[in-house]
């Protein structure tokens, strides 16, 4: 029986946030994704919406 394969990378729950002018600006918030080898993955997105934090964050 073959297993599925391990992720290379995973993150679970992922939540950021910034303070700006006094606010607290969430931009992610309980983010999860895994990716596994060979496995190819886009982020989309507005502008904003943590694509550029949520890579930053995987490292």
């Amino acid at each position: 029986m073959n297993e599925p394969p391990s992720p290379a990378m995973e993150l679970r729950g992922v939540t950021r946030f910034f303070h700006q002018g006094g606010r607290r600006l969430e931009v992610l918030r309980d983010a999860s994704v895994a990716v596994t080898n060979g496995e190819a993955l886009g982020l989309t997105g507005p502008s904003g919406s943590g694509k550029s934090t949520m890579l930053h964050v995987a490292g």
